[in-house]
């Protein structure tokens, strides 16, 4: 699958912008407008237009990008607890200080 940079995404939504949506006149003015650059078709300008509209951003997806989340499991909060027990001082619960009355 061909990748695009954001300006020619915003350049294909633009075109279809000025075809007032119409997925097949704006891939024409597209390819009249930048003959050098490469677009595979009126469904890649039709999917841009769409997402920009839909969720104001050309990210089609956040599933499988990036760092990966850590789990709650059992076992991470076993070594978090392990952590905190042996260094008091990382933890955000208060400490019991008999000089404050607590």
């Amino acid at each position: 699958m061909a990748t695009y940079s954001n300006q020619e995404k915003a350049d294909m939504h633009f075109m279809c912008g000025l075809a007032n949506g119409n997925d097949l006149e704006a891939e024409r003015l597209y390819r009249q407008r930048f003959p050098k650059r490469h677009v595979t078709d009126r469904k890649m300008i039709d999917q841009l237009h769409r997402c920009m509209c839909e969720t104001g951003s050309f990210v089609t997806g956040m599933h499988d990008t990036g760092r990966s989340r850590s789990v709650r499991t059992p076992q991470v909060v076993e070594v978090i607890l392990q952590g905190v027990g042996d260094r008091p001082e990382i933890s955000i619960t208060p400490q019991h200080t008999p000089e404050l009355g607590a």
